[in-house]
């Protein structure tokens, strides 16, 4: 069986790749799982990379590495009952260490299984977190920058919002930083680019990987300066106003944070009404997607799942959040209730077995 482990920074476009990748594994009827990882309890990726008949697990409240038997547990269930070729295995945003936390130990409690580490990059950003832009602080960076060197592929994602010159220029720098990493260039819309991630992350299987030389007490620094918020969001209206009235609530929380020069690590929301559902993300780099067809969606009732990953308190994070719903809620005479709120920031990395 091989685990194909994806990591990389917030925003990076790792849910989408994931599931673009079993889509094009289904049509191809091969057999596969996915498990998602987030430090909330209501996670928009859980939901948006479900895929039919792709049976897909989460392990929440926090990573891999400190949930550890969580993860191995949705392991066995999956080996258990649908016997996949691979699993895809998304490690939350902010967290890095993973060949000692993760890897190491599920290779000695699983025989026959061969594990990958897919670690995204949003091209978009590369040379600003090298260039020491300060787009995150220090701590935040620093985390950033311990992602990429446990690589076995390194993926310079969303090369699409790119020009050939800046590609060139992001793809030199990281061939200049890590020579000895594989690196994929890659548009996760663009099927035969995904085609190409799967087929060479099956073509790999390395043997020795040397566990991160890391300072824990600056990596529980960064996880502290990125706050988390996740909520549930339901929009009703009279007029089938509740479609718009969401999408005008997205807009003005992002541009909150952004007016506010809130570092955003990740902005997702999550739009659902009956059966169709809709993602819209926004990172540091900007937007990411907005337009989509909606004549299916003129409806009076729609909830909107709200995760925020930003460097600022939780109460800045939450004051910013909440302004929008009461503001959106007052202007358009809609009624818009919360449920199941969370803010917080993750506690320090403790891993349950690191193998050094």
């Amino acid at each position: 069986m091989k685990l194909i482990l994806v990591g990389g920074f917030l925003g990076s476009g790792k849910s989408t790749a994931i599931k673009e990748a079993t889509l094009l594994l289904k049509q191809r009827n091969m057999s596969t799982g996915v498990i998602t990882n987030d430090q909330g309890e209501q996670l928009v990726d859980s939901r948006f990379v479900k895929t039919p008949n792709v049976p897909s697990l989460e392990v929440p409240n926090g990573c891999f590495c400190c949930n550890y038997e969580d993860l191995h547990n949705c392991i066995t269930v999956l080996q258990t009952t649908v016997k996949p070729e691979i699993i895809f295995a998304e490690s939350v945003g902010s967290c890095t260490d993973l060949v000692a936390t993760v890897v190491k130990p599920l290779s000695l409690a699983f025989d026959k299984i061969e594990i990958i580490v897919s670690i995204f990059v949003d091209a978009t950003l590369v040379e600003s977190v090298f260039q020491e832009s300060m787009l995150f602080s220090k701590n935040v960076s620093y985390i950033y920058k311990k992602q990429l060197e446990e690589a076995d592929i390194l993926i310079l994602n969303k090369i699409d919002l790119l020009t050939p010159e800046q590609i060139k220029r992001v793809k030199d720098k990281i061939s200049s930083l890590f020579p000895d990493k594989t690196i994929l260039l890659q548009n996760s819309q663009n099927e035969r680019h995904i085609d190409n991630w799967i087929k060479i992350a099956g073509s790999l299987n390395p043997q020795e990987r040397n566990s991160l030389k890391i300072d824990y007490d600056i990596y529980g620094a960064g996880e502290a300066d990125l706050s988390w918020f996740d909520s549930i969001v339901e929009i009703h209206s009279k007029n089938k106003k509740a479609l718009s009235c969401a999408l005008k609530l997205i807009r003005k929380i992002n541009q909150r944070l952004r007016k506010e020069n809130i570092p955003i690590g990740h902005l997702k929301f999550l739009l659902s009404e009956g059966t169709h559902q809709h993602k819209i993300s926004f990172t540091s780099s900007g937007l990411e997607n907005l337009s989509f067809e909606n004549g299916h969606w003129q409806k009076n009732n729609i909830e909107l799942l709200i995760n925020a990953r930003a460097q600022c308190s939780p109460h800045q994070l939450k004051e910013a959040i909440y302004s929008q719903i009461n503001n959106v809620a007052s202007k358009n005479k809609v009624n818009i209730l919360q449920k199941n709120t969370a803010v917080f920031i993750p506690g320090y990395p403790r891993p349950t077995h690191r193998i050094a």
